[in-house]
């Protein structure tokens, strides 16, 4: 997050998530809130980011 943009980042993840998956080979987000991470955190509150959320093709 603190050098590629949330569209950058959401491509990325799609990207890799669609090649792994179109050669049944299995995946898995191990980071949690860091700069690829699923969550994010704003005012000391934690929550899904919407970008990564459909970029991992889960549901919203």
């Amino acid at each position: 997050r603190d050098f590629a943009s949330p569209q950058d980042r959401a491509h990325w993840i799609s990207d890799t998530r669609l090649a792994l998956e179109r050669y049944n080979i299995s995946w898995t987000m191990w980071d949690y809130t860091g700069n690829f991470g699923l969550m994010e955190e704003k005012a000391g509150q934690r929550r899904a980011d919407p970008l990564t959320v459909e970029a991992l093709g889960l549901p919203a």
